[in-house]
């Protein structure tokens, strides 16, 4: 088991970024989902196959930005492409 607070690549992590304000039209909570590089690509399709919407990829590989038919919002996150890291 990895130590608290740490993040293995292998393992999907979730984190939770909590909103002090209100924001008209959009969710109060966003969630960054952390997968492995070689299944990001897979979530993302998986997502839009159930009816999600794709809201932002400029970033991708670092990170997807998705949203379901409410416009809650939710990223699919890499390492990749982030820090100067490769963008396979």
């Amino acid at each position: 088991m990895a130590a608290a607070g740490r993040w293995r690549r292998d393992r999907p992590r979730l984190v939770r970024i909590w909103r002090d304000a209100p924001r008209p039209q959009r969710n109060r909570i966003h969630l960054d989902i952390d997968v492995p590089h070689d299944v990001a690509r897979g979530r993302v399709a998986a997502a839009l196959a159930a009816r999600g919407a794709m809201v932002n990829d400029g970033e991708a590989p670092a990170f997807w930005v998705l949203a379901d038919r409410e416009g809650n919002e939710a990223c699919v996150c890499t390492w990749q492409g982030r820090d100067g890291s490769s963008q396979a």
